[in-house]
């Protein structure tokens, strides 16, 4: 019994940590610092929103935000990214698919086939016309191993190399990946090879979740602010401020909130658009179909904030 016993918490064990989510957690926060051709800064800053199920899956949505000087402020650009972690693979879910974005099972010699999704401005890395329906899949060779230890934690640091075929309609460059964190590159998904041989280039500057706080040694010239100042403590009062019920739902939303709304969209998980609705507070939806929904809250300042709501 006691042999039944220890191989049946042994089991357990192997199953939470493997269920474990290393690489996005809510509030995780990625800061980078993008190409800029007039070095007038071009500072990137993603963070996890929120979290939402999809096939039985668990998954993180990730935000990205444009972030000023003086003063230091977040400004939401553009849509989100929907990520699942599974046996230290991380997949973004487009089209409803979800592609390989990272695998930190890797090994000298291997070869990662990844993908880089399209028409998400912040997350995509390269302009693809309109015949380009899919996530675009490119293939890297892992070259190097090395470690590296952020917050007393040792993690691999990969090398990789990208393979060109005649297949890519893009280029797009992993360059240095860190374990559970991601490229060390200027954007979350990597570089795209298509800059030009001026102005300032920069790479991750900070990252941080509940266990891990990584700062960059090599600081650009115009270095990320959001790693000195990772959120304000105004805009997480005004998140928890925007109140969604009943949640799930049947016909109907009511949107509870102080803060000024210039318009809501709803969206479905693959970030196709059902509505706009103008400072509404309550919303008919009965004549969307059931499944769960993403909505956008806008301010009259731009700002952009996500919850999503279930139908029944």
């Amino acid at each position: 019994m006691k042999t039944i016993l220890t191989t049946a918490c042994l089991l357990l064990t192997c199953s939470l940590l493997m269920a474990q989510k290393n690489y996005a957690s809510l509030n995780t926060i990625w800061n980078y610092e993008g190409n800029d051709f007039n070095c007038n800064g071009n500072h990137k800053h993603y963070r996890v929103v929120d979290e939402i199920l999809i096939d039985d899956k668990n998954c993180f949505i990730i935000g990205f935000y444009a972030v000023s000087d003086d003063p230091i402020d977040f400004f939401p650009i553009g849509g989100s990214l929907i990520v699942w972690e599974n046996e230290r693979k991380v997949y973004f879910y487009q089209n409803n698919g979800f592609y390989l974005m990272y695998d930190f099972g890797l090994e000298v010699g291997d070869t990662i086939v990844h993908y880089d999704p399209i028409n998400l401005p912040g997350f995509s890395l390269n302009f693809y016309d309109a015949s380009t329906v899919e996530p675009v899949k490119y293939e890297s060779e892992i070259t190097e191993i090395s470690t590296i230890e952020i917050s007393g934690i040792e993690k691999k640091l990969f090398r990789t190399e990208m393979i060109f075929t005649q297949d890519y309609s893009g280029c797009k460059e992993m360059g240095y990946v860190i374990e559970d964190i991601g490229t060390m590159g200027m954007g979350l998904l990597g570089e795209s090879c298509f800059y030009v041989a001026k102005g300032c280039f920069g790479n991750l500057q900070c990252y941080k979740n509940d266990s891990l706080l990584y700062n960059s040694e090599f600081l650009p010239q115009t270095p990320n602010p959001a790693c000195e100042l990772i959120t304000s403590s105004k805009e997480l009062q005004i998140e928890n401020e925007i109140l969604i019920s009943p949640n799930p739902f049947d016909s109907y939303i009511n949107i509870k909130t102080s803060i000024q709304i210039q318009n809501i969209n709803i969206y479905t998980l693959d970030l196709s658009l059902l509505g706009t609705w103008k400072s509404d507070k309550q919303i008919d939806l009965s004549s969307i179909g059931s499944g769960i929904l993403v909505v956008e809250i806008v301010t009259i300042d731009g700002r952009r904030y996500y919850r999503k709501i279930v139908k029944v």
